[in-house]
């Protein structure tokens, strides 16, 4: 399996390194545990996107770490509005 077919299989995740040789037989990472990670990667996700959905129609918060700093999506859309005034 090739970068380009994992990339396909799930373009946004590529958890280990794929030079060459690296996924080969007995050189590392297994093809079926390659795609195993990727099905539950997409799993995870899926389950995560759901929750902050309806967190959101909850008006739950939801909370992130972003360069070291603990914020949630609230206040992301509160700091994007104002620099939205402050453009204009």
């Amino acid at each position: 399996m090739n970068k380009e077919e994992i990339l396909k299989l799930h373009p946004t995740a590529c958890p280990i390194p794929l030079e060459k040789g690296y996924l080969s037989t007995g050189k590392g990472v297994r093809e079926s545990t390659l795609r195993n990670s990727i099905r539950n990667l997409r799993i995870a996700q899926d389950a995560v996107q759901k929750a902050q959905e309806e967190n959101r129609r909850l008006g739950i918060p939801n909370w992130y770490q972003i360069n070291g700093e603990i914020i949630s999506d609230i206040q992301i859309a509160e700091a994007a509005k104002q620099n939205k005034k402050g453009n204009k």
